[in-house]
């Protein structure tokens, strides 16, 4: 075992507190979310065709072709091409470790966007990775046009961004398998260590798009009421749009909430550490007790992470709050008045 894990196995006790009690202010921020369909769904339609100076200062829908009058490309890799954002994807082929003290570890060459420190491997000799030289990034053309109103790609975020094709024509040097492009002297077949491999995503021009933003004359800029922050485009029409916002906040609403869980049996697991490795070292009940614990710990988790889960929601939706308080109180009130009307006399 590497110092630097028996350092980490001492400070698991605080680090597991921190990480429980961290939880819970994890859940009560995302319940407050801001729903940005709802705001969306309050836009005003506008096409690139026409200005409508009324709709000045308010938020819009903005639909049409979205063009660019520059071309788009990742020099030295692929060459321009006609796009609205273009995001590079690299990754590197490099040793991965997984395991943990009580069961050894394993490791295995993978290809990976982040590959991980070999410093800190239990077994760093002979699993080695290089620096990665080349990381993902993202590009985007600086001005686009919806029609007579130019807009800010730079401050937009863009969904529907999809996987570009890439052929042998589009890229210099290296070479082209299964839409990747391996720098280089990399090969598909026989990578080796340190080998970046690229692949792309897009968003195109020149297609049907929708941005909601703030219109401000001939341009639409990002929008604000001093909480929350809209400037978003689509290939999408106006309603697309608004679904898709929809669909981005029940995502991370629910990606969060699954995190948060994760963040209380995980902070518990670890404050429980010293117990689950003492029961490691009693032959009978080791990997029982183990499993138990474990398993108390997920049932202690998910009843705390439930209940504030509730708390959070009704302190940030004050109707559900209202309608709560007033259920809680009839039901205190009738069950005080049966007793009332049983001991008072007939």
């Amino acid at each position: 075992m590497s110092s630097e894990r028996k350092g980490c196995g001492l400070i698991a006790i605080p680090l597991g507190l921190i990480l429980f009690f961290a939880a819970f202010y994890v859940v009560w921020i995302n319940e407050g979310r801001v729903d940005l369909s709802v705001i969306a769904a309050e836009s005003v339609p506008v096409t690139g065709e026409s200005y409508d100076a009324e709709n000045d200062g308010k938020l819009v829908a903005l639909s049409g072709t979205i063009e660019a009058d520059q071309f788009l490309g990742d020099d030295p890799y692929l060459k321009p091409i006609s796009a609205i954002q273009l995001n590079r994807n690299a990754e590197m082929y490099a040793w991965e470790e997984s395991g943990d003290d009580e069961e050894g570890y394993s490791y295995r060459l993978t290809w990976t966007s982040s590959p991980e420190n070999s410093d800190g491997f239990d077994q760093p000799a002979g699993h080695q990775n290089p620096p990665m030289e080349v990381r993902s990034r993202i590009l985007k053309v600086d001005d686009a046009q919806i029609g007579r109103y130019t807009v800010l790609p730079n401050d937009i975020i863009f969904g529907q961004v999809e996987d570009l094709p890439i052929s042998e024509g589009m890229v210099s040097g290296g070479r082209v398998s299964e839409n990747y492009f391996y720098q280089g002297n990399a090969s598909p077949q026989a990578p080796e260590i340190g080998d970046i491999r690229l692949s792309y995503s897009a968003f195109a021009a020149d297609q049907f798009a929708t941005v909601f933003g703030e219109q401000q004359g001939d341009r639409v800029v990002s929008w604000t009421d001093g909480e929350s922050i809209i400037y978003r485009g689509y290939a999408l029409d106006r309603q697309g749009g608004i679904d898709a916002l929809r669909t981005e906040y029940l995502t991370a609403l629910w990606g969060v909430r699954a995190a948060s869980l994760a963040m209380f049996y995980i902070g518990l697991m670890m404050v429980l550490n010293p117990l689950t490795s003492i029961l490691g070292y009693i032959p009978i009940l080791g990997n029982v007790g183990k499993r138990m614990i474990a398993f108390a710990a997920f049932v202690v988790a998910f009843v705390v992470w439930l209940v504030t889960l509730i708390i959070a929601i009704l302190f940030h939706n004050l109707v559900a709050l209202i309608v709560v308080l007033l259920l809680v109180g009839g039901v205190g009130y009738a069950v005080w008045f049966m007793r009332h009307r049983e001991k008072s006399p007939a």
